[in-house]
């Protein structure tokens, strides 16, 4: 949400967060819809255990500036588990006026 109003055709991604000079996997995308909601899955193979974050690149309030905002959250691992599905995260609805505090601007997504 951005205010009262959806964000929709926003970009969402999940992404498995690796060490270097293993370079992160990105497990899954979608656009937000026409209500601004998201459905995303994924998949990877790692010989470790993988830390899997959710990337929300949004405009809200930010339209007439450079890039767009870009929010991550960490997925707690409950989860996912070698590669199935344990139970679906929900995000629920958060208004994207808030500025977070880990909040950063992305170019190149």
């Amino acid at each position: 949400m951005c205010g009262k109003k959806p964000l929709n055709s926003t970009k969402v991604k999940i992404v498995d967060v690796d060490t270097r000079p293993d370079l992160d996997d990105l497990l899954g995308e979608t656009l937000t819809d026409e209500k601004g909601l998201f459905q995303v899955a994924g998949a990877t193979r790692e010989l470790e255990n993988i830390d899997v974050i959710v990337k929300i690149y949004h405009e809200c309030l930010d339209e007439h500036r450079a890039c767009q905002r870009k929010v991550v959250w960490k997925v707690p691992s409950l989860y996912y588990n070698n590669g199935t599905l344990t139970e679906w995260f929900d995000v629920g609805s958060v208004n994207m006026e808030i500025v977070f505090s880990h909040e950063e601007r992305d170019c190149r997504h």
